[in-house]
């Protein structure tokens, strides 16, 4: 009786794992290059991830790598079945660039519009002054592409520049956004007294919202 109780306990458990590896997801979305031009009946795309041993039991599955077609509007639709992948991000690539990362795997997931280049993002520079420094002093600020600002010292809190619609692209973060990385400053006495960069996160690109890269004077 015991070992009935096994075999059937067995085959139960057989059954529900054969289940599991046959489970589907589905990945869909929207291509655009730059922020309005869909791009369409392409097939420059590739689904991939990075395959990551996430315990000591090898895995006997490959990463996912898969290519895949926009249709006459844009879209895609990805299904793949649990067995054909592994649990770690996918991402996405176009002509080789990688475009989006962190999807996560496992999940049906609606990415929406995704962006592959020529977008761009519109921010405001402020400063938050701890120290004001003096009127020996002048901070400059240099986003890419764009002509330098000098502000003379003392400094004081505020915004001391806007900048619209920059030409900008990196991939984007499913989770976390794009970070945006293009704003660096100095300030200057009779050398360099403080230099670094100014990092902030977006949600997206290609929003009419107006985002704010902050400089801590210190």
């Amino acid at each position: 009786m015991k070992t009935m109780k096994i075999t059937i306990a067995m085959l139960l458990l057989t059954f529900l794992m054969s289940c599991n590896k046959n489970e589907q997801y589905t990945i869909i979305g929207r291509v655009l290059y730059g922020c309005d031009s869909l791009i369409v009946n392409d097939n420059s795309f590739l689904l991939t991830q990075e395959f990551k041993e996430a315990s000591l039991i090898p895995s006997k599955r490959d990463p996912i790598y898969r290519g895949f077609f926009t249709d006459g509007n844009g879209r895609f639709k990805i299904i793949y079945k649990r067995k054909e992948a592994v649990n770690t991000d996918l991402e996405f690539y176009f002509n080789n660039n990688h475009v989006y990362e962190g999807i996560p795997a496992y999940q049906d997931v609606d990415l929406g519009n995704v962006y592959v280049g020529n977008t761009f993002v519109s921010f405001k520079i402020r400063l938050d002054v701890d120290s004001a420094y003096t009127a020996s002093d002048t901070l400059i600020i240099k986003t890419h592409n764009q002509l330098q600002i000098q502000i003379p010292g003392p400094f004081q809190n505020g915004v001391v520049d806007t900048v619209y619609n920059f030409s900008y692209f990196r991939s984007h973060h499913y989770t976390e956004g794009v970070e945006i990385n293009i704003v660096n400053y100095r300030i200057l006495n009779s050398g360099v007294v403080q230099q670094g960069n100014v990092d902030f996160m977006i949600p997206k690109l290609c929003t009419n919202e107006l985002f704010e890269a902050v400089i801590k004077i210190e």
